[in-house]
């Protein structure tokens, strides 16, 4: 067979021009190393396109964790991120920078699209996306998130008033029965509510038999106490003689007009308003110590002797010396 005789021109970097004559069958191998010599020049000086990214493509980055905080999702997080910084980019640089995979990106665009956060661009016959400054498009966004929630707290609302009218009526208690005569009280923020609840509802008096550990944080301590006195309610509050050396403990309740006296050991933790209701705080049942429940009684039967046990203490009890 005829050998074909043909002549290439090919370019190397830093080599200039290299002539091949060779036959069909000698050609491909001075293609391969012709190839070898390109691999090696685009190893050297790689095209713009495969760039690293420069967006932090992970949660830690403070602009990505406050978009996804306003509702976006991550990937639309970093996508946007990216066309901030390197807008107009093809949808496969904003892929690359972002570090999303390329069939994400699409739909990450176009949710972004719809969300006033890019816009796209033609260029010729190539896609392009341009992203909206943040400010404009941020407030495009809430006030689209406002919009929604008032959407969503009518229909809640509309709802609720449906299954209102779906279920059964139910008969209301009758007169007075609705009392509860006794009530468990669990946890210190339930305990510290339910005492402020009593004081803040003395009408006449508030009788409390006290003594550490306390159930209020000390920035609270005699709020409620001295807003009663306000109201010409009379307070007595017996202590421990424990509380003495922190006057802050009952120092500002007598300056308002409070009556306090110390005792050295009381029988329990009681305050009572007004004659008519009590609350008692329960001891562990293991450790005898004190614990953050309590008991709430409202039956007469019990509320008197409670109150007869706080008045004897306080006869007993003394003034600060």
């Amino acid at each position: 067979m005829v050998g074909i005789r043909m002549e290439k021109s090919v370019e190397v970097t830093g080599a200039g021009i290299v002539h091949v004559m060779a036959d069909k069958s000698s050609s491909d191998k001075n293609l391969a190393a012709t190839n070898r010599a390109r691999g090696t020049s685009d190893r050297t000086m790689p095209a713009s396109s495969e760039r690293p990214p420069r967006i932090a493509a992970s949660m830690q980055d403070p602009a990505i964790r406050g978009l996804v905080t306003l509702g976006l999702t991550s990937t639309e997080a970093r996508v946007y991120a990216s066309l901030v910084e390197t807008s107009p980019a093809t949808a496969a640089d904003v892929a690359l920078r972002a570090g999303v995979a390329r069939p994400k990106v699409y739909e990450a665009l176009r949710m972004l699209q719809e969300r006033g956060f890019c816009d796209e661009v033609m260029a010729g016959n190539t896609a392009t996306f341009r992203a909206v400054p943040p400010e404009p498009a941020l407030e495009q966004w809430l006030r689209h998130r406002d919009h929604e929630r008032a959407v969503a707290g009518e229909h809640d609302v509309a709802t609720a008033e449906d299954l209102v009218r779906r279920f059964p009526t139910i008969q209301a208690t009758p007169p007075g029965l609705e009392l509860e005569l006794f009530e468990i009280v669990s946890g210190r923020t339930r305990v510290s509510h339910a005492l402020e609840s009593i004081i803040a509802g003395a009408t006449k008096t508030v009788d409390n038999m006290t003594q550490p550990p306390w159930i209020q944080p000390r920035a609270r301590w005699n709020e409620t106490e001295m807003e009663a006195l306000g109201r010409g309610v009379t307070v007595r509050t017996l202590y421990s003689d424990d509380v003495v050396t922190d006057p802050q403990r009952w120092a500002p309740l007598l300056e308002k007009g409070g009556l306090a006296r110390f005792a050295e050991r009381l029988p329990m933790k009681l305050i009572i308003r007004d004659g008519v209701e009590a609350m008692i705080s329960l001891r562990d049942p293991v450790t005898g110590d004190i614990s953050t429940n309590a008991v709430l009684v409202r039956h007469l039967d019990l509320v008197r002797p409670l109150q007869k046990t706080f008045d004897e203490s306080w006869e007993r009890a003394h003034e600060r010396t």
